[in-house]
């Protein structure tokens, strides 16, 4: 969940955002997708699963 609210002022609250909306007393939705894996890390980090576990379902990212 995202929360735009009084926490903090609005950096851009001209027509149309999500300040301006719920400036006015709006409720905004907005969807947004925020992606934060390190791709160049999956390598890396799969190795050391692979040193700890011995569950192949584990190794092969399954259940």
């Amino acid at each position: 969940m995202y929360w735009i609210g009084p926490a903090g002022p609005g950096q851009d609250a001209g027509p149309g955002t999500d300040f301006d909306a719920v400036r006015r007393g709006y409720i905004s939705i907005t969807p947004i997708h925020v992606d934060l894996t390190r791709y160049q890390a999956l390598e890396q980090v799969a190795g050391w699963v692979a040193e700890i576990s011995t569950d192949k379902a584990v190794l092969e990212g399954g259940e």
